[in-house]
């Protein structure tokens, strides 16, 4: 039998048994260290898509696309409903498109959640200023301190940018023209590519009845951003007033084809389609509008392109009711008038198709010379914008032309300048019998 001495007997290599050791360690260090990372992604993800997603919807405020910013905004605020700067950015979106209901019920929710109470103050100054009641020396307080409320604050470009069109719309809500369009200017000086600075002076131009002009500044916006929402549907509607239809078209079909439309914008499509012939499609992009749901000035324009498909169709009486309906909301639409007079002469109802064309044909006239003053008034309103005899004037023929509540505005800003106006306490008296004032 063969024998071994206690120096003969194998022995493990002692260097492989350390490397398996050392291995299975590092395997484990690394296992451990990959599942802290997974760990830290995870837990981190959701502040690194918030952080994304507020940088997404503050390149959209920049660019002054508020449609989509307030579209991201909103899809935001779904998922994280307690998020207070989500909130405050989209009740500031919402005061500067002049919804202040949303406004409001966002400024409310987002102070809950511990918005600073500064910030929040900054936006309430602003909606009075963009409403014109806030007293002008109040804008330089806003421009010093900002969102920040301390004197001498550094003030971003996205804030100087609410406080100057808050100031400029302040001023067209007082159809003080010759401030809002001096505002407009010094805005342009300071950011020469602003869309919504290029954006309030057309609306300057549509105010004095110069919509071509009004074109021509929107088309400029579209130079410096060609995807702008608000200046291809305001295009869209002017150059369907002006009969330009093709051009309109290209304009409204894309907003469609984008999915980026409002019931008017549906409604405006809608008139142009109808105006290049093809009414069936015109019938559809009005169904496409119902759906969204109308209010009562969109309900008139587009039971009166309805009331004009169903003529086409030969669908007499359904025009008839149609019509009928624009006519009772909005008393002042010709066009309205004029079609039910064609839809009742093809009903036999002569007498009354006789009455409708005779009271349409007034008020085309009556606009038309109505325009005419306006034009020469607001003339005289951008040199002499403090006289209330002016303004009456204005604000009379907007009522004689059915605009109410625009005619009605216009008083009040005669009674701003001089509170005892007679003729101006009149009018309102007319219409505010209770009111003591």
């Amino acid at each position: 039998m063969r024998s071994y001495s206690v120096f003969s007997l194998p022995i493990a290599n002692p260097t492989g048994l350390n490397i398996q050791r050392r291995a299975g360690w590092i395997s484990a260090k690394l296992l451990w260290t990959i599942g802290l990372l997974v760990l830290v992604v995870a837990l981190g993800l959701p502040y690194i898509q918030r952080y994304q997603e507020l940088l997404n919807i503050q390149s959209s405020i920049d660019r002054e696309d508020l449609s989509q910013a307030r579209l991201l905004l909103q899809q935001f605020v779904a998922q994280r409903p307690t998020d207070a700067e989500g909130l405050y950015l989209l009740g500031s979106v919402a005061r500067r498109q002049g919804d202040f209901l949303t406004f409001r019920n966002c400024m409310e929710l987002a102070q809950s959640q511990g918005w600073p109470e500064a910030a929040i103050d900054f936006q309430t100054k602003l909606q009075g200023i963009q409403l014109g009641k806030l007293d002008p020396a109040q804008h330089n307080e806003l421009l010093t301190k900002g969102d920040q409320g301390v004197e001498n604050a550094v003030i971003s470009d996205s804030v100087a940018a609410q406080i100057y069109q808050a100031i400029a719309y302040g001023h067209l809500s007082n159809y003080r023209l010759k401030e809002a369009w001096e505002a407009s200017e010094f805005w342009l000086q300071w950011q020469p590519k602003s869309v919504a600075a290029h954006l309030l002076k057309a609306d300057i131009y549509e105010r004095i009845g110069d919509p071509a002009s009004s074109i021509k500044e929107l088309e400029l916006t579209l130079t410096i951003d060609p995807t702008h929402p608000i200046s291809r549907a305001k295009l869209g509607r002017l150059l369907t007033e002006a009969n330009r239809i093709d051009e309109a078209l290209n304009y409204l079909s894309t907003l469609v084809n984008e999915k980026l439309t409002t019931p008017a914008i549906q409604i405006d499509y809608a008139e142009a389609l109808l105006r290049s012939g093809k009414s069936a499609e015109a019938k559809n992009a009005l169904q496409d509008a119902f759906k969204i749901g109308l209010g009562r000035t969109d309900r008139a324009k587009a039971s009166s392109t309805r009331g004009r498909i169903y003529m086409e169709e030969g669908k007499w009486e359904a025009a008839a009711a149609d019509l009928l309906v624009a006519i009772e909301i909005a008393p002042d639409d010709s066009a309205a008038h004029i079609a039910l007079s064609n839809t009742l002469t093809r009903l036999g109802q002569n007498e009354l198709a006789d009455q409708y064309r005779e009271r349409g044909t007034a008020l085309l006239q009556s606009a038309n010379e109505n325009f005419r003053k306006i034009r020469e008034i607001l003339a005289q309103v951008l040199e002499r914008p403090t006289d209330p005899g002016l303004r009456t004037s204005v604000g009379k023929l907007m009522i004689e032309q059915g605009k109410i509540p625009e005619g009605l505005r216009w008083i009040e800003t005669a009674l701003q300048y001089d509170p005892n106006y007679a003729p101006a306490l009149e009018i309102m008296r007319q219409y505010y019998p209770a009111s003591p004032g």
